[in-house]
């Protein structure tokens, strides 16, 4: 934790020598960038500038939803053999770091509360301890520890929507997003088990930005990723093969700093 708070804080610092370095205005067809307290319009009321793109980065931890889901049957010793359970330790016991890295662009009037953005997630699924249960020329029940650490990076185009509201003298701004993409799941332990390298994941969240500038925010963000990928279970080498899937959904806390580029328009 200690280790987070001190890269949140450096990014910080980095985004606000950007911000400064970037408040200019120029006339004619140049671009104007901003860095001050929220504008004003003509008739004295507050605007929320619209911007052309984002980067955001966050850290945090996340907890996973981990189970298997096999096939009935598998195969032990060349003969046919009956999947009679599993179960496996969950993820809730031990979060796991989380990190994003971010691009997003904002949407043009009238959809200026619209942003389309591709995300890079990363996060740690360990697989501690399993029990596995088949009967096929005998009924066996089997105990494994530390299963596989799964790395899995995830590259996922989103969606999102929010909605700035101004509170005093700054801005905060709830928001929403959905993304359909790709992750790309690393193990060890392939001797035991065999994860696909490939597989879909689905992104959905909500959060909250508050602006310390007006293009610079903090967030906070509970983030949901969807993650099934097909699996081969090898409990006892190569005499047992029994396929399926394995869960690595999980549920993450996010928190970061976005930094916003732009025109300086508002709406």
């Amino acid at each position: 934790m200690k280790n987070l708070l001190v890269l949140l804080c450096l990014v910080c610092f980095c985004g606000f020598a950007v911000s400064e370095e970037s408040a200019y205005t120029t006339t004619g067809d140049s671009l104007a960038f901003t860095s001050t307290s929220p504008m004003a319009s003509e008739t004295g009321d507050r605007e929320f500038p619209v911007y052309s793109f984002g980067l955001r980065f966050g850290l945090g931890y996340a907890a996973t939803f981990q189970d298997f889901y096999f096939d009935q049957w598998g195969e032990y010793d060349g003969i046919e053999a009956e999947v009679m359970g599993s179960d496996v330790d969950w993820g809730f016991t031990a979060p796991n770091l989380a990190f994003t890295c971010e691009i997003k662009f904002g949407m043009p009037i009238p959809f200026e509360y619209f942003s389309v953005g591709v995300a890079l997630d990363y996060n740690i699924v360990p697989i501690d301890g399993m029990e596995f249960a088949m009967e096929g020329s005998a009924k066996i029940t089997a105990s494994q520890d530390d299963v596989t650490d799964v790395h899995t990076l995830a590259l996922i185009p989103f969606l999102e929507f929010r909605i700035p509201i101004a509170v005093g003298n700054t801005w905060i701004a709830p928001y929403a997003r959905f993304g359909v993409g790709l992750s790309i799941n690393i193990h060890d332990n392939d001797d035991l088990i065999d994860i696909d390298t490939a597989s879909l994941n689905v992104l959905g969240s909500i959060g909250v930005e508050y602006f310390i500038t007006d293009n610079i925010s903090i967030f906070f963000e509970p983030r949901f990723h969807y993650n099934r990928p097909n699996m081969k279970f090898m409990p006892f080498s190569d005499t047992a093969k029994f396929h399926g899937e394995v869960d690595l959904s999980n549920l993450s806390l996010l928190l970061g700093v976005t930094m916003y580029f732009g025109t300086g328009k508002t709406f």
